[in-house]
């Protein structure tokens, strides 16, 4: 009598794995229930979740292989030893050869008859599984992005509806994140290591508690995030995160009930100047548009004004030096913007000093606080996915340079402490190339980059990928231990007599007092990376700079240094 062979069940829902033992089996079959799958016929890729896989660490009896997607049933091609997520095997069913990828991470499936657009949004039959759950829903998706909407791999932005009802929103929940019913799936496609967002997001949680945590244990600094793959129309789309979303829910601001309390800005453009601090357009609250931000709460239907952020701007771009140290503070959280202006720093997210950043106000009276999101270009990668190897350089914008220049309650020895603080810790050496390591390793041992290499050839998911971060962030915390070190000595860097120096944030032209004693002295001017830019030798009343572009400088004069501001 023929043997039969030993077949495995994976359970929807506890994946107990029934084994049948019988004598002298020589063939092994599994069964991957519905879901639990995709295949992709196009790149004759199939993943297919497997969270017992340590059981099957020696497959030396079987002289056999097969395994059943529903109805259909794979052979393996070749024998193997045991079954491992780091590895890839080959399958035949007729004339046809696929590989086989097993997966521990979450799949996402949509299947549509209509194209995904960027607006509107368009019903999908979506399905989610995981090790505990399959949630079966239909939600609406749109492409989210600006150029990245150019790129063959997208992102998506979900509302989830009750019915596939855009009129009726549901909300839902993916493991430990929010109950809610707006999600992003983030494709990852301009970063070399998929993992850029990831940590990025991760760090920025993990350093900064929203300033009133006491009074909302619920509310988050940042949006969290989790790996998935997606299956779009049942073509392998690749490796995301699901994200949560940055808006009123997630910061717990107040609501709207006939007045304005709670308020959320979204920085998405450099245009108009406002998110930068160096352009000040009128206001129209008749427009969801101001300066380049988005009001995003109050929503359309309740309230548009802009008195509140214009002011700030308006604040931090005109008000007198004196003004703006004494008052400053009461407009915007001091511990909130000093530690963005580290992380800002410290993975150097080029896109984010305006633009990419959310400003929120908790309720009348409070302090306005920010938050980041789109958090690609970072750990010396540009947004297009470009390597952007520069790490001795300080990124800032018009309200980081005042607060730097004037210095309003020890802010730079505040900077100093809080970074050393975080050195010496979260931010040490040790941990943020643990951080970096570990999550390339997790991608590399599920075997991530194989498939991904697949389906997108436009990136090496290499070694020498993983190097050049874990090199670029030790350079990076180099420059800036040498950076947020001078910046607080303060017998270095001093603004009192006899060196008096007007107007200052100047248009061009600074002019100083006594002339006569200090005539003959040499001068020079640096950037915040401390390259010279101009020296020479004090005769005149004045110093000339108006050639140089707007930012942050520091003037050495007889080994003091000054902070000079051009506009």
């Amino acid at each position: 009598m023929k043997n039969k062979p030993t077949i495995i069940k994976l359970s929807t829902f506890c994946f107990f794995l029934m084994f049948c033992a019988v004598a002298n089996t020589q063939t092994l079959s599994i069964e991957i229930e519905k879901d639990r799958f995709g295949i992709d016929q196009n790149k004759k890729i199939i993943v297919a979740q497997f969270f017992e896989i340590e059981q099957y660490a020696d497959l030396s009896n079987y002289q056999a292989i097969e395994i059943t997607f529903e109805t259909n049933v794979f052979n393996f091609k070749n024998l193997t030893s045991k079954f491992e997520y780091s590895s890839s095997y080959i399958l035949e069913n007729g004339s046809s050869d696929f590989r086989l990828f097993f997966t521990q991470f979450p799949l996402v499936f949509m299947n549509t008859t209509q194209p995904i657009v960027d607006d509107p949004k368009r019903a999908v039959d979506f399905v989610y599984a995981d090790e505990n759950e399959i949630l079966y829903q239909k939600p609406g998706v749109e492409i989210r992005g600006g150029f990245s909407q150019t790129f063959p791999k997208k992102t998506y932005d979900l509302e989830f509806w009750k019915d596939g009802n855009a009129d009726e929103k549901i909300d839902v929940q993916f493991r430990d994140l929010r109950n809610d019913d707006d999600w992003v799936l983030d494709a990852l496609y301009n970063e070399p290591l998929r993992i850029r967002t990831h940590i990025a997001h991760k760090l920025w949680l993990e350093m900064h508690e929203i300033y009133y945590a006491n009074e909302e244990p619920k509310a988050k600094s940042g949006a969290d995030v989790f790996f998935v793959e997606m299956f779009l129309n049942n073509r392998y789309n690749g490796l995301y995160v699901i994200s949560e979303q940055i808006d009123r829910k997630q910061l717990k601001l107040q609501k709207y009930d006939n007045e304005i309390r709670g308020e959320l800005y979204k920085g998405i453009t450099w245009v108009g100047g406002a998110v930068t601090y160096t352009g000040l357009p009128q206001v129209d609250n008749s427009s969801r548009f101001w300066g380049g931000y988005e009001a995003k709460y109050p929503g359309e239907d309740d309230a548009t004004d802009w008195t509140n952020i214009y002011d700030l701007t308006d604040f931090v771009m005109n008000a007198s030096d004196t003004d703006f140290k004494e008052k400053i503070w009461s407009m915007i959280h001091q511990e909130n913007f000093l530690d963005y202006f580290l992380y800002l720093n410290l993975i150097r997210a080029s896109d984010n000093t305006g633009k990419n950043l959310f400003m929120a106000k908790r309720d009348i009276g409070e302090p306005f606080f920010c938050s980041p999101w789109d958090l690609d270009a970072c750990f010396g990668t540009a947004w297009t996915g470009q390597n952007q190897t520069r790490t001795d350089n300080i990124l800032s914008n018009g309200l980081y340079d005042r607060l730097i220049l004037l210095n309003p309650d020890d802010f730079n020895e505040k900077l100093n402490v809080r970074w050393r603080e975080l050195r010496s810790s979260s931010w040490s050496n040790e941990a943020l190339i643990n951080k970096i390591v570990e999550t390339y390793q997790y991608l590399e041992d599920n075997n991530i980059y194989e498939r991904e290499s697949i389906v997108y050839p436009n990136y090496r998911f290499n070694q020498i990928a993983k190097n050049y971060i874990v090199n670029w962030t030790e350079d990076r915390v180099a420059f800036l231990d040498q950076y947020f070190g001078e910046l607080s000595d303060s017998n270095e860097i001093t603004n009192t007599t006899p060196f008096v120096f007007y107007p200052n944030p100047t248009n061009g032209v600074l002019h100083y007092e006594n002339v006569d004693l200090f005539r003959g002295q040499e001068f020079t001017i640096s950037d915040a990376i401390g390259t010279s830019h101009h020296s020479g030798i004090l005769d005149e009343n004045k110093i000339d700079i108006s050639y140089l572009p707007s930012g942050l400088y520091f003037l050495k004069i007889d080994n003091k240094i000054f902070r000079v501001l051009k506009m």
